[in-house]
């Protein structure tokens, strides 16, 4: 039982560890790259958003979309539900 639980245990670390990995992967991508430039997004009320080269798109989860502004150091999060469209660009 001893070791079923320390191997539970190191599955769970290792799993942390791989998805902080990844995240930070990605992050640098996007960031460094400009992975999603020029990707556009329409909202229901009409407003527009262009990921550009200090304003631009980090990803999305099931309900939320991420932007970050470089020049004023802030994430904009946007509900799914208020988005329109959105046209991605690698």
């Amino acid at each position: 039982m001893k070791k079923l639980t320390a191997l539970l245990l190191l599955s769970a670390v290792n799993l942390c560890v791989f998805s902080a990995i990844s995240g930070l992967s990605e992050a640098y991508k996007v960031k460094m790259t400009n992975y999603y430039s020029d990707s556009k997004f329409a909202l229901k009320d009409g407003t527009k958003l262009k990921s550009e080269n200090h304003f631009y798109y980090i990803g999305k989860t099931q309900n939320y979309l991420f932007f970050y502004s470089q020049k004023k150091a802030t994430t904009t999060i946007i509900p799914v539900s208020e988005l329109k469209s959105m046209q991605l660009s690698k």
